[in-house]
């Protein structure tokens, strides 16, 4: 699990779903279609992260952020300016 706060329920390792971390994850997944849920996220997590990767951007490589914010605007998961 690469989220910075994860946690344990029941026998499993979720993430939070609220780090900067989570939101590179959801992108980047959303972004080539994959889907989070089977990393753990709820899809209120997902919601949350997608909003706040438009609204926060991440820290990657700008070139990478912006073919991420690519593939996630062409699958019409956010808005870009």
């Amino acid at each position: 699990m690469s989220c910075h706060a994860a946690h344990v329920e029941e026998d499993r390792v979720h993430p939070c779903g609220k780090c900067e971390k989570c939101r590179r994850v959801v992108g980047m997944l959303m972004a080539v279609g994959a889907d989070p849920t089977r990393c753990g996220y709820t899809e209120q997590q997902i919601r949350d992260c997608l909003a706040a990767l438009a609204l926060h951007g991440a820290h990657q490589e700008r070139g990478v952020f912006q073919h991420v914010l690519h593939g996630l605007a062409e699958r019409q998961l956010v808005e870009t300016k």
